[in-house]
């Protein structure tokens, strides 16, 4: 889950689950690379696979990411 690769044979296709996760993450790179000043995201699980992803990087930049509970 998450941004881990899977090694998967040439011809297999991915599983619904990682073409879900692919969907989101290409299209949440959109808002996340337009704000001009400012940038909230709510989210619905913040246990999540992708909050998890998100707590990550908010860890690694404490100078410009505020991350609130």
């Amino acid at each position: 889950m998450g941004f881990e690769q899977t090694e998967r044979k040439p011809t297999e296709e991915p599983s619904d689950e990682e073409t879900k996760e692919s969907f989101a993450y290409r299209w949440s790179m959109i808002p996340m690379t337009r704000a001009v000043d400012s940038l909230v995201i709510t989210l619905k699980n913040p246990k999540g696979d992708y909050a998890t992803a998100l707590r990550a990087v908010a860890a690694k930049n404490p100078d410009f990411v505020e991350w609130l509970e």
